[in-house]
């Protein structure tokens, strides 16, 4: 994945988005790990919408604007808790 927005998640690489449209075809449950780099972002081969994730993952820090304009398009959003200091 390259990038996730409102239209959905993307690839650079055609291949890889082909593979990564199958995985989400045979799977029961898709779950996006996505990191603050790879919010907003769009790359030029669509591999889903969101609608076909359960759920994305992100930072403890993303973006609100970003992920309230996720949630809008349906997706369901957690946040990763922020790592404790030492």
């Amino acid at each position: 994945m390259r990038g996730i927005r409102r239209g959905g998640v993307s690839a650079y690489d055609p291949a890889d988005a082909v593979f990564k449209r199958a995985l989400v075809a045979r799977s029961r449950r898709t779950i996006v790990l996505a990191t603050n780099d790879k919010l907003g972002r769009h790359a030029p081969h669509r591999v889903c919408g969101v609608d076909a994730l359960a759920q994305i993952v992100v930072e403890h820090d993303a973006d609100a604007d970003i992920v309230r304009d996720l949630t809008e398009a349906g997706a369901t959003i957690v946040r990763a808790a922020a790592q404790a200091q030492p």
